[in-house]
């Protein structure tokens, strides 16, 4: 799977997606997981994800994202967190992803946006 660049996992039962679990798919430009019960995006998850461009997490059950749970996207440049369960984002979540130009937040629970 080293060579692999798209990989949808949509609409599957997927329990778990560890810490690191996506470290190898290092050329990796979309990643559709979506459907996917994660409740928490955790700092380590997409370690290794430089070249990602696309990531699709809408309807994940998503509540909470840790704050450096994007840092490794740096060159990100579509970030889909639709219809999940999303009441607070810090304004550091996005910081290090300054490739990204479309952010979508519709449906969830947002409250605040905390310094």
């Amino acid at each position: 799977l080293n060579n692999l660049r798209i990989l949808d996992l949509k609409f599957n039962l997927i329990q778990l997606v560890e810490e690191d679990g996506l470290i190898d798919l290092i050329k990796l430009d979309e990643l559709y997981l979506s459907t996917y019960k994660m409740l928490q995006i955790k700092k380590r998850l997409f370690l290794g994800q430089h070249n990602l461009k696309k990531l699709a997490l809408e309807f994940c059950f998503i509540e909470s994202i840790e704050l450096q749970g994007f840092d490794y996207l740096t060159n990100l440049n579509e970030l889909n967190l639709f219809s999940n369960k999303i009441k607070i984002i810090n304004k550091m979540t996005f910081s290090e992803m300054n490739s990204l130009t479309k952010l979508y937040l519709r449906y969830n629970l947002l409250e605040l946006i905390e310094d």
